[in-house]
């Protein structure tokens, strides 16, 4: 008997050390998303996306300032690395939704002193375009305090500078994202009293685009605020900046146009043409994703 129950405790105390062993050596999946410092869901965050490798982190969600740049994961060890190697933050993977801060390395002047050594951050869906659902109105709210580029009836009228930034990732062929809500109103005194009467109930809407580009290819996605799944999700390979003067008796005198492409020589006219033609082999596949007038 005596015998029996040593052997059961030797079974038992070494079934408990392998489990012991097999789940310390777990690696844990990063979730694409933001993670935010714990107790503190408007405060400090890191935003990853695994498609691209790629980071954002600031001091908080209405905060301009940020920085970015691309991950490197071993194991559950991540390594965030400025775009111009200013400064490095390690990382470690308590669980899919929990990380903690082990070390900030900073050589520029502001570094990332919002990320405190030893702090926790956790996952929230909390920022994410994709997974929230709201009215036009609250989104567009939603937008402009979460550093999204907002585009009003094809005006920008909120953070040019994040687009600014993201043109400038892709000059220089840098993995880099860039978030945009359209918000569209239905103005009676352009559209004909029946259209209104048709289409009234429908407005405002807010279309959030969500555009990941890895260095080579384009992928955007395009959702309605009100609704959970994505409208359209397409990929290209070219982007394309349009300036030009508007004829004369528009509301602007010029136009800036940001359009993805297939075709790295088409011309903005040509696209127009496409547009209002009747013939359906006119149509040039492309997808604008930034527009502004002066």
């Amino acid at each position: 008997m005596k015998k029996t129950m040593i052997t059961f405790l030797a079974l038992t105390l070494g079934s408990m050390f392998l489990l012991s062993c097999r789940s310390s050596g777990e690696v844990y999946e990063l979730k694409d998303g933001f993670y935010v410092l714990e107790n503190s869901e408007m405060g400090s965050y890191i935003a990853f996306d695994v498609r691209t490798k790629g980071f954002v982190t600031a001091a908080g969600m209405a905060i301009s300032y940020a920085e970015t740049g691309l991950y490197e994961k071993d194991g559950n060890t991540i390594t965030l690395k400025t775009k111009n190697n200013d400064s490095a933050v390690v990382l470690k993977m308590l669980s899919d939704s929990e990380i903690q801060i082990v070390s900030v390395k900073k050589k520029d002047t502001l570094g990332m002193n919002w990320l405190p050594e030893g702090s926790r951050m956790i996952f929230t869906r909390y920022g994410d375009p994709f997974e929230t659902i709201a009215a036009a109105d609250e989104a567009l709210a939603f937008a402009k305090e979460n550093g999204i580029t907002v585009i009003e009836n094809g005006q920008c009228t909120s953070g040019k500078e994040f687009w600014d930034a993201f043109c400038t990732s892709v000059a220089k062929k840098i993995p880099d994202s860039a978030r945009t809500a359209w918000f569209y109103t239905l103005d009676p005194e352009h559209v004909s009293e029946e259209l209104y009467e048709q289409e009234k109930d429908e407005y405002p809407k807010l279309f959030f685009t969500q555009i990941d580009y890895d260095g080579e290819t384009f992928h955007v996605r395009t959702r309605l605020s009100t609704e959970e799944k994505p409208e359209s999700e397409e990929s290209y390979k070219y982007l394309k900046h349009y300036t030009g003067k508007l004829p004369a008796g528009a509301r602007h005198e010029t136009y800036d146009y940001w359009v993805l492409t297939d075709d790295p020589d088409v011309t903005w006219e040509k696209i127009e043409w496409g547009m209002l033609s009747s013939q359906s082999g006119d149509w040039i596949r492309h997808h604008t994703v930034f527009t502004n007038y002066d």
